[in-house]
């Protein structure tokens, strides 16, 4: 963001300042009404031209003719954001909502102008902190029952949960892959259609099993910790309120 300090380049775009904080300008008579609202239709087709030099010399020669006109002093706090001069901006835009305390638009823009000055102050105002992650605490506790690591990949923890996840299929894989290994585990239960069991198998097994308590462990922990938080959506200002 710039400095709001004059600039040297005789473009000559400043917010009644002043007036803001004393007295409004008079209301524009009919005639000059129409003659800046007319220079400001100027204005908008040469802003969607990319023409800003001429875009910021039809606003400020609207602002001469018509001060307090509600329209104009918006004009130019649109131009002066696009000069990054948030906190001139600022001014138009409150002073537009004096002149007229029904232009919405102007109301809005005042808003967002004292929550970027804000901003440019105070970088932590208004942070919002929360956790809307697929993974979030009693989501991620069922995708890591599932398969085991998937909550923590899908959380944003992915080294930790592909640690869980590769030693998971690893064992699973192992024991599959051993002769008499799965296939044998029916003779535990007495069926007679099933293969000596060999006993190395348990080992992959215990491998995959300790990475699934691993990952359910490390999931139950984290729906413990977790907090959901609330968004914190700004409030409009009103004219009076958020004076910088």
């Amino acid at each position: 963001m710039e400095d709001d300090t004059p600039r040297s380049d005789g473009s000559g775009l400043e917010p009644e300042a002043e007036m803001v904080e004393e007295e409004l300008p008079a209301p524009p008579s009919p005639e000059c009404l129409e003659k800046a609202e007319g220079l400001i239709r100027q204005a908008s087709l040469a802003k969607i031209r990319g023409d800003k030099t001429m875009f910021e010399k039809l606003v400020q020669e609207a602002a001469t003719v018509a001060p307090g006109s509600s329209t104009v002093q918006e004009a130019l706090g649109d131009a002066l954001v696009d000069r990054r001069q948030v906190k001139k901006a600022k001014d138009a835009f409150q002073l537009a909502v004096k002149l007229d305390p029904k232009n919405a638009s102007a109301e809005r823009k005042f808003g967002e102008a004292v929550l970027s000055v804000q901003l440019a102050l105070d970088p932590l105002f208004s942070t919002v902190f929360y956790d809307d992650s697929l993974a979030s605490g009693k989501a991620g506790l069922i995708l890591s029952f599932l398969i085991p690591g998937l909550g923590q990949i899908v959380s944003g923890d992915t080294k930790k949960g592909s640690m869980m996840l590769g030693g998971w299929l690893i064992g699973i894989a192992v024991a599959v892959a051993i002769p008499k290994g799965i296939s044998g585990l029916g003779s535990l239960i007495n069926l007679r259609a099933a293969p000596p069991l060999n006993p190395i198998v348990f080992v992959p097994l215990f491998v995959a099993a300790t990475c699934w308590m691993w990952s359910l462990g490390d999931a139950g922990s984290r729906n413990k910790s977790f907090q959901k938080r609330t968004v914190v959506r700004p409030v409009p200002p009103d004219v009076g309120d958020f004076e910088l």
